[in-house]
């Protein structure tokens, strides 16, 4: 795991990052111990960015070869774990494989699934609710005919929600 992970860092430098200066490097580590690596792509159209993961990921299925076993995540400006859409894309491909990364400056391995039970269902409602209340201030309180207020009411109701989920 550490060979993938000097790997990951070596790829790092090749990545692509002008918007956020935040360059990442990943290896995918497979069975037989053949790795490939892949980088961020960033692109000034957010939805078009590419994470490293998946990069990596997609380097070794076009060589034909789904047996991952670990991917290693390396990038220089701060502690990193692959994003939700990572999470459920690695997951695709086993939920045995490893997670590489550093944390608190230690180099840690930890389980998809376990990084992916982390997840949960209110992140995937929080940016939709994030957008309802963008999406309506812009001077347009009056004219989209109360939907404000829906987006109000919708986060409110998303705060109760989220409270007694935790409570339990």
């Amino acid at each position: 795991m550490q060979f993938a992970f000097e790997e990951a860092k070596k790829a790092a430098g090749n990545a692509y990052a002008p918007y956020s200066s935040l360059s990442v490097g990943a290896a995918v580590l497979l069975k037989d111990g053949r790795i490939f690596t892949g980088v961020n792509v960033e692109n000034f159209s957010y939805a078009l960015i590419m994470c490293a993961e998946r990069v990596a990921i997609g380097n070794a299925i076009s060589s034909g070869r789904k047996d991952i076993i670990a991917i290693a995540i390396y990038t220089d400006k701060k502690e990193i774990s692959p994003c939700h859409l990572c999470r459920h894309f690695i997951l695709e491909f086993g939920p045995h494989i490893d997670i590489v990364y550093q944390k608190k400056g230690k180099i840690v391995s930890v389980s998809i699934q376990k990084l992916v039970h982390r997840f949960s269902y209110y992140s995937l409602l929080y940016p939709f609710f994030l957008l309802f209340i963008f999406y309506q201030l812009p001077g347009s309180l009056f004219v989209k005919g109360g939907g404000f207020v829906f987006s109000l009411a919708l986060g409110v109701l998303f705060i109760q929600w989220r409270k007694k989920k935790k409570s339990k």
